[in-house]
């Protein structure tokens, strides 16, 4: 009796540590990852000193908001424009869209400039990173370069893990530290 008990115990307990269902976030999204009815026409722009950046995924602070803005994206999207994400202490300008979640309202960045300190627009850098279609990194590798990267890497100091995605990307090194 008592094993009876003790297998159709285990049985259940592993029937519910199986199913998906408890492990899936089980939005409504599209499941690439994109936000439904996003309006981006309705953002508001931030501008101030970075005063706190969180790791990735955790948004930054400008000084004088309140709320972090997320979305940012991933360093290799950053990495393949050519482009260091923003630290403390930088100036910025965020284009960013309030949107709700089921835990609350976060400001989603649309895009990002880097105010440069001479007053001069034309040496501001900006990085667009949300459109209509979705987030502009989209086909872009977390580790740099476009998805899918395949490419000669020989000048890489990782070489043996670079490009190791299929098909003809760029195979921007990935991860490369001074």
């Amino acid at each position: 009796m008592k094993k009876s008990i003790l297998m159709i115990t285990l049985v259940m307990v592993f029937g519910l540590l199986c199913n998906t269902s408890l492990w899936a976030g089980n939005g409504k999204g599209a499941g690439d990852g994109s936000m439904l009815d996003v309006n981006l026409s309705n953002s508001i722009v931030f501008t101030g000193t970075v005063s706190a950046v969180g790791t990735t995924g955790s948004g930054l602070s400008i000084d004088g908001t309140d709320d972090p803005i997320y979305g940012l994206g991933p360093i290799g999207y950053w990495n393949n424009e050519g482009v260091l994400r923003p630290e403390i202490g930088d100036n910025i300008s965020v284009e960013a869209v309030l949107v709700g979640f089921s835990d609350g309202d976060r400001w989603i960045a649309i895009s990002l400039t880097f105010i440069d300190s001479d007053d001069n627009d034309d040496n501001d850098v900006t990085v667009l990173l949300r459109t209509d279609e979705g987030p502009a990194w989209r086909g872009v590798s977390k580790q740099g370069g476009t998805s899918n990267a395949s490419g000669d890497c020989t000048a890489c100091p990782n070489s043996e893990t670079c490009g190791n995605s299929q098909g003809g990307g760029t195979g921007t090194c990935p991860l490369v530290t001074d």
